[in-house]
């Protein structure tokens, strides 16, 4: 277990979009309105109907089918039920003086606002269905661990509620704690499943705590948005938007996009176990600021989004570690394309894979404009849940590997935690000596760009990993600045 103190979030680089990651849709927010809606176009081109109202049920039916993301992870929970892969956690270090009642009530006003935190899933005959409950035990749980180190109240912390797994058939499908350290220094602790929480959750959580806790101390009133659709309003409109014939269309485009593709294997420096235990590690880099400067105004001329020209080079970077002319990386879409769930707490992310295609003298700028279209047009395709496009591409499994991909890539922003009255509020951040895939990516974008990478122990030293940083800010420097240089390196 690794305490983080870098200021890199590792949290994002994890297997279905953890906290505050953009990945693919949230980089449009790059974008300035008329381009945004230029894109926008271009994806929604021959998709039937995604801008259709979202109907509101009545309140009564308590049942729901999941979503095509739900649907995904309890298939993957099934295999192996009962571990804690897919908690995802917020510590929060809280300085000054904290209210834990208004923080208790203002919590307990989150939970009633969004149903996704009072569901469950269950197995029925005809399959998995979502439970919404009417209500369930609000409760932040205190311990007094006065005068002892942060960092081993933080670990603590992790093994109590991080590290417990929250079986998908028991409410409620998260635990809250509080640690306090001294009358004007706590630490939070707020873990949730996967299965009804995503990444952009923690942002619609933490503002509607802050604003609930703000008012429960006798403030302003939280004057939230009410919200146009519930989740289990959102499960039934996109399982009725999936016709036969729209799951036939989006089969056979993803095995036209992944059919033919073969897996090109990054350089070891051991071979692959027969059976991973999943060991992995943590190691970070920094992309320099005129580097990140130079990507976003290639992004402008390109007239496509930041995460765009990273993939691309990120693309190079396999392409010449490997010599082959195809590559894929994984990701994921942020799901909230329709405005009546961007204020949601819910799962609506789904993992896709990312397919880059070199040719002879492919110039950087040209794969860039690849990586945009295929951007567009996994997002016009994305109604099929993983799984789902797992079974319809059928790809060969080898031993220990991931289906379609090992690597997986995203981008995003820094988190700031809830902004509560009266408080100083700093993240604290772990990695738990894990690693889901080979390798797997994410860079914080700002001024300058944080690098961090969870890799696998079983098959890397972190010299290894370091020099893979080290190279992909090279590429990146490099062919931000000279988009029409060719991509391929005569070295491979």
């Amino acid at each position: 277990m690794t305490i983080v103190k870098s200021g890199i979030d590792y949290s994002h680089i994890s297997w279905c979009g953890g906290r505050r990651m953009t990945q693919l849709t949230g980089p449009l927010a790059d974008l300035s309105p008329s381009r945004r809606a230029a894109l926008l176009a271009r994806l929604r081109a021959g998709e039937p109907g995604p801008d259709s109202d979202i109907p509101r049920t009545d309140p009564s039916q308590v049942e729901a089918p999941l979503t095509a993301a739900q649907r995904s992870l309890w298939f993957v929970e099934q295999l192996n039920p009962g571990t804690p892969t897919y908690n995802l956690p917020q510590y929060l270090r809280l300085r000054g003086p904290l209210d834990v009642e208004a923080l208790r009530r203002a919590l307990g006003r989150v939970v009633e606002r969004h149903e996704a935190l009072r569901s469950l899933l269950l197995e029925r005959d005809s399959g998995p269905i979502q439970l919404i409950l009417p209500r369930v035990l609000v409760d932040v749980v205190v311990h007094d661990v006065a005068g002892r180190a942060v960092d081993d109240v933080l670990v603590e912390a992790d093994r109590v509620y991080g590290r417990s797994p929250l079986p998908l058939d028991r409410p409620p499908l998260w635990r809250a704690g509080l640690y306090r350290i001294a009358p004007d220094e706590h630490v939070f602790v707020f873990v949730v499943h996967h299965a009804i929480f995503d990444g952009l959750s923690f942002a619609v959580f933490d503002r509607d705590l802050a604003a609930f806790y703000a008012e429960e101390r006798g403030g302003a009133p939280a004057r939230l948005s009410s919200l146009p659709a519930r989740y289990s309003d959102y499960a039934r409109w996109q399982v009725g938007r999936l016709s036969d014939e729209r799951l036939r269309a989006l089969k056979d485009f993803w095995r036209n996009e992944l059919g033919d593709a073969e897996t090109a294997d990054l350089p070891t420096d051991r071979p692959r176990p027969a059976k991973p235990t999943g060991a992995g590690a943590v190691a970070a880099g920094r992309v320099p600021a005129e580097v990140c400067a130079a990507v976003r105004e290639l992004s402008r001329q390109r007239r496509t989004t930041v995460f765009v020209v990273c993939l691309a080079a990120f693309w190079v970077l396999l392409h010449r570690r490997t010599g082959a002319r195809d590559v894929i990386v994984g990701s994921s879409t942020a799901g909230r394309n329709h405005a009546a769930v961007a204020n949601s707490i819910g799962y609506f992310v789904n993992v896709v894979a990312l397919r880059g295609r070199f040719a002879d003298r492919l110039t950087f700028a040209e794969l860039v404009d690849r990586a945009t279209r295929c951007i567009t047009d996994t997002l016009a395709h994305g109604d099929l849940g993983f799984e789902e496009v797992v079974r319809a591409v059928v790809p060969e499994r080898g031993s220990g590997r991931s289906p379609l991909f090992q690597v997986s890539f995203a981008v995003g922003g820094g988190q700031a935690g809830p902004p509560l009255a009266g408080l100083e509020v700093e993240p604290l951040m772990m990695h738990h000596g894990t690693a889901r895939f080979d390798m797997a990516w994410g860079l914080t974008f700002g001024a300058h760009a944080d690098v961090g990478v969870e890799y696998s122990t079983e098959l890397f030293d972190r010299e290894h990993i370091e020099g893979l940083i080290e190279q992909y800010g090279e590429i990146l420097a490099e062919l931000a600045g000279s988009p029409q240089a060719p991509v391929s390196d005569d070295a491979t």
